[in-house]
């Protein structure tokens, strides 16, 4: 599980509010799924059978059927077309129960600007990711 982050003005008062939601694009064990005969992309992928959602020590109370993003082997890439947000609940094994707003992927696309998927790999000092800023009012 990862975490995608927003700054958005979009409420009542029009204040600028963080918004964070829980999201899967695709499992590390996805580079083995091949992609099928005479194609060079495998783009939406569905997992084989319902599973938990598993979060910070804790699995969700309820099985999903999750798509996913798949790989390409003509070094295009996958990433969400359409995604949809919902809340999760989470239990623990200590009985805590919380929930997390979770993206699901609905679909898929695949192409050539691969820059923002690949971003992990780069050298820190290129990029300014969590630099904070504050707003007044």
């Amino acid at each position: 599980m990862g975490v995608s982050s927003r700054v958005t003005n979009d409420n009542t008062q029009c204040k600028l509010v963080k918004e964070s939601r829980l999201c899967n694009i695709r499992p590390c064990s996805s580079v083995a799924v091949p992609v099928k005969k005479g194609r060079k992309c495998s783009r939406t992928q569905k997992s084989p059978e319902p599973l938990r959602l598993h979060h910070a020590g804790c699995r969700s109370a309820q099985l999903y059927q999750l798509n996913y993003c798949g790989m390409c082997v003509d070094g295009r890439c996958c990433s969400p077309r359409r995604s949809r947000t919902a809340p999760v609940l989470f239990t623990c094994p200590s009985g805590e129960r919380f929930e997390r707003a979770v993206m699901f992927v609905q679909s898929c696309k695949c192409n050539d600007e691969c820059g923002h998927l690949n971003d992990v790999a780069l050298p820190p000092q290129r990029w300014l990711y969590g630099d904070m800023h504050k707003f007044i009012d």
